[in-house]
């Protein structure tokens, strides 16, 4: 297999890796990695109750992941809100504690 030219900052292979007879645009940047058709990370739902916040986002089966908190938007200490955690299907959730701050952000990290 022979490659032809490249472009900065977009992303194509052969998927399934290994496939030479067609060559794909890639959604999500895999370097070092499989090449994968995921989709880019997405919040699908925050649900908020009297004693916790759970925050659902979608994954890549076998891929990592971190949701983070921080009181302020703007701040740069983000805090881990449980360990990391391991996808086995298409989504995740982790939820947190309604703690005695008025407001709190997340965000989800893929981690690996």
């Amino acid at each position: 297999m022979s490659v032809g030219p490249q472009f900065e900052n977009l992303s194509q292979g052969c998927y399934p890796d290994g496939d030479s007879s067609r060559v794909v645009f890639m959604p999500a940047l895999t370097p070092g990695a499989p090449n994968s058709m995921a989709e880019p990370l997405r919040l699908i739902g925050l649900a908020v109750n009297s004693t916790e916040v759970t925050v659902t986002w979608s994954t890549v089966p076998g891929r990592a992941y971190r949701l983070e908190s921080c009181l302020r938007l703007e701040s740069p200490d983000w805090s881990p809100v449980g360990p990391d955690l391991t996808a086995d299907g298409l989504s995740l959730e982790a939820s947190q504690p309604v703690g005695p701050a008025p407001q709190r952000f997340y965000r989800v990290a893929r981690v690996d």
